[in-house]
């Protein structure tokens, strides 16, 4: 898609846009229930006050750039939808600025669970997604809507849990035992329940350990994973986490620690999947570019280094 934005085009910008405002609406909006639970009731009105405005500003700054990249005769970012993960890592902040200046490409990313970043692409609100749940992925270009996926990077999903590690699950020989062990010493459990790639593997592992959390002992946060996580903390709960944003995060999640980790059965694969232009509107110069440029040499080697400095130990190892 090259020259100049036609109405159509304009008119899908718009809808963009004004998809990254809804996003960004349901996202503060988690953020306000995640919050109240530690805010007294007589605080809340002003919270609300607070966050509307918030949403208005959102609102105005999704819709202002895109409509204004119709006047700059089709110049627009491409959109990259991403897992959540990967965003809350801060693995894009670092690479998108790298990928802008060595192409010239500005990028504009969306962060939402792979089910969801599936369905976007799908419906052609997408040039390329990057996703966790290879099931999915797979079903997708059986479709017809991916030509490929490529994997590129990987680490491991944690259970994490309170330090006081109720359901004694740390030194679990297994996630069967561990997950068995939370549901009969009736702990709670918090889960994102979004479609996202780690629910899928949360479902998957209910399932291989052969049993499922009691309804009054479950918490369905339908969030991200950062929102998730910081739920659990605020609970005393368990909840299934990938490494990369839980070790982003540790500083402000004062009640958690990793209880269960490693496990090949929580191998978390990152890939890189490449749409089919045959079958939806997209993109496809800007995406091969960004394609190639991040699984060229260069960028898997920031890959693996991402978080040596500050976490002491790389947040993504990479697949080959």
């Amino acid at each position: 898609m090259s020259g100049p934005a036609t109405n159509s085009s304009c008119q899908k910008i718009s809808s963009r846009s004004s998809y990254v405002s809804h996003l960004a609406f349901e996202n503060v909006r988690g953020l306000f229930r995640i919050e109240s639970t530690k805010v007294a009731v007589k605080y809340r009105e002003k919270l609300k006050k607070i966050i509307a405005i918030l949403i208005i500003l959102i609102m105005m700054i999704g819709m202002g750039p895109a409509l204004a990249g119709c006047k700059r005769n089709g110049e627009n970012a491409l959109l990259l939808v991403t897992t959540t993960s990967v965003y809350d890592s801060g693995l894009l902040n670092y690479l998108l600025p790298k990928f802008t200046k060595d192409t010239g490409i500005e990028v504009k990313p969306i962060a939402v669970g792979t089910g969801e970043a599936i369905k976007m692409a799908q419906r052609g609100d997408a040039d390329i997604i990057i996703v966790h749940a290879p099931e999915k992925e797979k079903e997708m270009i059986k479709k017809g809507y991916a030509l490929n996926r490529k994997s590129f990077m990987y680490n491991y999903f944690l259970i994490v849990g309170p330090k006081n590690d109720p359901a004694k699950i740390k030194g679990s020989q297994s996630v069967k035992e561990a997950l068995r062990k939370i549901k009969n010493k009736k702990q709670l459990f918090v889960s994102r329940a979004d479609n996202s790639g780690t629910h899928t593997r949360e479902l998957k592992l209910w399932k291989i350990a052969g049993t499922s959390p009691e309804k009054q002992n479950y918490v369905k946060t339908g969030q991200g994973m950062g929102q998730t996580l910081h739920v659990a903390n605020n609970k005393d709960g368990y909840t299934l986490t990938d490494m990369a944003t839980f070790q982003s995060l540790k500083p402000r999640l004062d009640y958690l620690k990793v209880l269960v980790t490693n496990k090949e059965e929580m191998k978390n694969v990152y890939s890189v999947v490449e749409l089919n232009p045959k079958k939806i509107d997209f993109d496809k110069d800007k995406a091969e570019k960004f394609s190639g440029w991040l699984l060229s040499r260069k960028t898997l080697q920031l890959i693996k280094s991402f978080g040596e400095k500050k976490y002491g130990q790389s947040l993504f190892n990479l697949t080959k």
